[in-house]
């Protein structure tokens, strides 16, 4: 059963401590169960994505209870977009459009969480170390939490197309990325100090749905934005050194 997790998740640093812990011993029974069944790991991904509706229904209501309950509902989410792939694995269903529609329900599920997110801010007793009203003062100019959800949702859509692109690119060109890799920093020194993953769908969903119980949102999307940002960029770089390598000629838009 160890096989049916994505072997690159244990060596992303924001992966260890909570999915090997916490989210991997709560999605494997429910695959083991699943897998007997015939549903589907498309239908898995609907019930995920079921889930992140509830959870931004939660999240756009003014109470800190209401909150914590979209956490909860969140964090299901995140645990079934786990349970979707290892049924795949499990019963061999891996297939690109299968791939492509966890990629957008991912993208989607985020969203509509994030427009809860920004209906329900302000109302909590919990103080901010960075509000909307202290960024307007650093930035000069006058933000609201739309704007810096949007900022946050723009960065998770570039990075986002960046992903589906990689995909793309091994499953045209048959590139292995840990190899691709390895290959690279034996001509490049210095990409052995990048790290070897981006940052990971339970990492972000801790974040977030942490953001919102411990009302540090404007803080937290601002980090998980530079984060994402910071890894669209490595990818780039890695898409430009391959490319260069392989001697493809590939279009890189």
């Amino acid at each position: 059963m160890q096989d049916a997790y994505h072997p690159w998740i244990r060596n992303n640093i924001f992966a260890k401590g909570i999915m090997v812990a916490i989210n991997t011993k709560l999605a494997l029974p429910i695959s083991k169960r699943l897998a007997k069944t015939n549903i589907t790991p498309n239908q898995i991904s609907w019930i995920r994505f079921l889930l992140a509706l509830v959870a931004a229904f939660f999240f756009s209501f003014h109470g800190w209870n209401y909150h914590v309950i979209g956490a909860i509902f969140f964090q299901l989410s995140m645990i079934f977009d786990l349970v979707d792939g290892q049924v795949a694995r499990i019963k061999k269903m891996n297939t690109v459009f299968g791939r492509y529609f966890d990629l957008m329900l991912d993208l989607v599920s985020t969203i509509v969480v994030i427009f809860g997110i920004c209906l329900g801010y302000g109302y909590t007793n919990i103080p901010e170390l960075l509000s909307v009203d202290m960024l307007s003062k650093i930035l000069g100019i006058k933000i609201n939490i739309w704007m810096v959800g949007m900022f946050f949702l723009i960065a998770l859509l570039f990075e986002k197309h960046l992903l589906a692109y990689e995909h793309y690119l091994e499953e045209k060109f048959k590139i292995e990325r840990s190899r691709e890799r390895e290959k690279l920093i034996k001509k490049h020194s210095f990409l052995k100090h990048v790290p070897k993953g981006g940052i990971t769908i339970d990492f972000r969903t801790f974040l977030i749905w942490g953001s919102v119980v411990i009302n540090q949102v404007v803080l937290f999307l601002l980090l998980l934005s530079f984060i994402e940002i910071y890894h669209s960029f490595i990818r780039i770089l890695f898409f430009w050194k391959i490319a260069k390598d392989i001697k493809t000629g590939i279009d890189m838009v």
